[in-house]
């Protein structure tokens, strides 16, 4: 309760208080008259006293009671006004230790999180090197390669030397095709033996002499070397096939001239 407040409470007692006396005085006043109208002028004083004694006590114990009340009830709220702000600068002093440990947390999970898409970009970077080389190598290596989807045997990528090797003109002419479409599996069986290898040995590579048919239906000579790959989350057909056609019918040649 504030102060201003506790003065009106108290003016306005004594107010009341007043009025009351002066009610209560007159009537006393009027009663005396009538009941005692031969009553002497020091009898009537004696009597005027000793009422307005027991009027005045009586009033001043009951503003002494209610002054009392007052203060108590002022000493009260001042307690737990008192009470409110310690809880309240409690409830702050706890905000605000909350606030500097989630300040914390957010500064070491953004300092985590900063890391992490450091090394994420290096990590891109040097996969972007790493199929950047390997496209270098692929479409530049003399030796004709072939990715080839593992379950379907769809071609999804050729260099420039298998198309060379199967007689094409553009590589389109193989992309998305099936090694079954193009019949370029001289003996289908070695197909399927490959596959059932891989299949089996992952980490292996496996490694045939063997003949393919090219698109325009000429059978040449290879030596073919496949592993599994994974490819996008696709299992896939990494395969190297080195023509040695050529190679194989000069020494033919050589053999027969040296026994002419």
């Amino acid at each position: 309760m504030s102060l201003e407040k506790s003065n009106f409470k108290l003016a306005k007692l004594l107010s009341v208080t007043l009025f009351v006396m002066i009610i209560c005085m007159s009537v006393y006043e009027l009663l005396k008259q009538i009941i005692y109208p031969d009553i002497t002028i020091w009898q009537s004083h004696i009597v005027t006293i000793s009422f307005s004694s027991v009027i005045g006590t009586a009033a001043a114990y009951f503003i002494y009671r209610s002054i009392e009340k007052l203060q108590l009830k002022t000493l009260r709220e001042v307690r737990e006004r008192k009470q409110a702000q310690e809880l309240l600068a409690n409830a702050y002093d706890d905000l605000e230790k909350r606030i500097e440990e989630r300040t914390l947390e957010l500064t070491k999970s953004n300092k985590r999180l900063r890391e992490e898409i450091k090394v994420r970009h290096l990590t891109e970077a040097k996969l972007r090197r790493s199929e950047e080389r390997f496209a270098k190598v692929f479409h530049n290596a003399p030796v004709a390669i072939s990715i080839i989807d593992f379950e379907e045997g769809r071609i999804s990528m050729v260099n420039d030397s298998f198309a060379h090797l199967m007689d094409c003109d553009d590589k389109d002419q193989v992309h998305g095709k099936t090694v079954h479409e193009l019949d370029m599996w001289v003996d289908e069986q070695e197909w399927i033996s490959m596959n059932y290898y891989l299949e089996r040995n992952e980490d292996m590579p496996f490694a045939i002499e063997t003949k393919v048919r090219t698109l325009l239906g000429e059978r040449r000579t290879i030596l073919l070397t496949a592993e599994k790959i994974n490819v996008n989350g696709k299992a896939s057909i990494l395969a190297m096939l080195l023509d040695t056609t050529d190679k194989k019918k000069a020494g033919k040649l050589m053999k027969r001239a040296y026994l002419d």
